[in-house]
């Protein structure tokens, strides 16, 4: 499920994110989201251009246009990754979590780049 924002409002930190997703997805019955904001102003600064975090009704993604298609498919792979732990295969799940670790840390990286570009820009 996505859920996209393009109105002025005050930014949306992690509590009000998670509270709103929460909704949503219970209405739609939905086991992940992405809560898309049409820009980096429409999400505090805690959240930055990517956050994850999970509520009760399951794991969501808070981020920017740029990053939407990185987003559905991390959600993805979190669902298969969940399903396989679920029926105990014999694929090695640790590894694949360090994977997504090592993927994390890249996007933590991208998001450091482009911060660093946008202070230095004339």
């Amino acid at each position: 499920m996505i859920e996209a924002r393009k109105r002025p409002s005050k930014p949306f930190g992690r509590q009000a994110i998670t509270q709103h997703l929460q909704s949503a997805m219970m209405r739609r019955s939905a086991n992940s989201a992405i809560f898309l904001s049409y820009s980096r102003e429409g999400l505090a600064q805690e959240i930055g251009d990517w956050a994850e975090g999970v509520s009760e009704s399951g794991y969501w993604i808070a981020t920017t246009h740029p990053f939407l298609i990185i987003a559905i498919r991390f959600l993805v792979i979190q669902q298969k990754l969940n399903k396989l732990r679920a029926f105990e295969s014999e694929l090695d799940v640790t590894a694949v979590e360090q994977q997504i670790q090592q993927i994390r840390t890249a996007l933590g990286r991208i998001r450091t780049i482009e911060l660093l570009q946008k202070c230095f820009m004339v």
